[in-house]
């Protein structure tokens, strides 16, 4: 699967899972090294995100995840997966 339909898959569920009452959503993109943290919420949305970058300790919910050991694959457009 592509970076671009991974992506889309991710951005859908931004509003999938705040309204099941997801409190806490991490995407994490090897391709680009990123990590987003979205979080509180409200309305079929989470209004809050949090942008971190492969090698940070990004809080997630009560956790704390260790990224410093993700690998990036593939490039954004590449059609690699």
């Amino acid at each position: 699967m592509d970076y671009a339909k991974m992506r889309a898959i991710a951005e859908e569920k931004l509003s999938d899972y705040p309204a099941t009452g997801i409190r806490h959503y991490m995407i994490v993109a090897p391709p680009t090294g990123t990590i987003e943290v979205h979080s509180e919420p409200c309305v079929g949305r989470y209004p809050h995100k949090e942008p971190y970058i492969f090698g940070d300790v990004v809080p997630f919910g009560p956790w704390r995840v260790e990224t410093a050991d993700f690998r990036r694959y593939g490039k954004p457009g590449d059609g690699e997966g």
